[in-house]
């Protein structure tokens, strides 16, 4: 799994993998202030562990899904209370 600006999703036997941007937080995209904090946190969290995407909304400008994610029953935006829109 790659996190980019986001982070990539593909299950067991699925061949094509989608980037997901989670809805209600806006991190810090790649070269400004604070993308590898963001990355590294967001890895810390989710790198090799199952995520539950719903809800999915649109595909944003980059190409990603936009979608509510949760790690554990927790929506993913509460980790990230910093970057809260």
């Amino acid at each position: 799994m790659a996190i980019i600006s986001g982070f990539k999703m593909g299950g067991y036997g699925t061949i094509k993998q989608y980037s997901v941007c989670p809805t209600s937080y806006d991190a810090p995209e790649e070269g400004q202030t604070g993308y590898e904090a963001a990355k590294q946190k967001l890895a810390s969290l989710i790198l090799n562990k199952i995520v539950e995407i719903n809800n999915l909304q649109t595909i944003d400008s980059h190409g990603r899904l936009v979608a509510d994610a949760y790690h554990y029953s927790k929506y993913l935006a509460g980790y990230f209370s910093e970057y809260k829109i």
